[in-house]
């Protein structure tokens, strides 16, 4: 299988003093999706625009906290929880799929731009950073196996209930995929 291994190393700092909703923690589950104890899916791709046509929409079928960054397609450990001390660093892998590629004359092109949200669960915007991923490849082969690393840098924030909003755009057409983590401070 051909692989392409993207990793995301940004680190990213809450304003001073910025309080944050408070809240209970919910159990993070494998594939993507927080489940809450009712057996409520809490985190879900919220949203995603793509021509009709288009069988393999762009999609973020798993998007999950980890312990550790990824070293390759498919290869993390799933974080036992979403519940975070103040301080720690999240640390979250996405496998997209569905995006588009190009050619240009032998190589194909393809890519990723991914937009990045701090919300409270009420949604509103705490921090927002566009362009948080901008990433383009060329291959000899249409890579399916695309893996992004992320990890997130709040130090100073309040005990209490957060959301992370991913929006991912894809470089060669207009499709968009958007997912939400939440994650609790405490």
């Amino acid at each position: 299988m051909n692989r392409i291994v993207c990793l995301l190393a940004t680190a990213l700092l809450l304003p001073p003093g910025v309080a944050l909703a408070q809240g209970r923690a919910l159990p993070q589950a494998h594939q993507g999706a927080i489940i809450d104890g009712d057996g409520n899916v809490k985190s879900t791709v919220v949203s995603r625009k793509a021509d009709a046509a288009d069988a393999s929409a762009l999609s973020m079928p798993v998007a999950i906290f980890v312990e550790a960054k990824a070293n390759g397609f498919g290869m993390y450990q799933p974080r036992g929880s979403n519940v975070f001390k103040p301080g720690e660093k999240l640390r979250f892998y996405i496998e997209p799929q569905g995006y588009q590629y190009s050619t240009e004359g032998k190589t194909v092109v393809f890519g990723v731009m991914m937009d990045l949200k701090l919300m409270t669960p009420q949604g509103d915007v705490l921090f927002r950073k566009d362009g948080f991923l901008n990433q383009s490849f060329a291959s000899h082969h249409e890579n399916k196996e695309l893996m992004l690393n992320g990890d997130l840098d709040i130090t100073g924030a309040d005990a209490g209930s957060y959301v992370i909003e991913l929006t991912l755009h894809d470089k060669m057409s207009s499709n968009v995929a958007t997912t939400r983590l939440p994650f609790t401070i405490r």
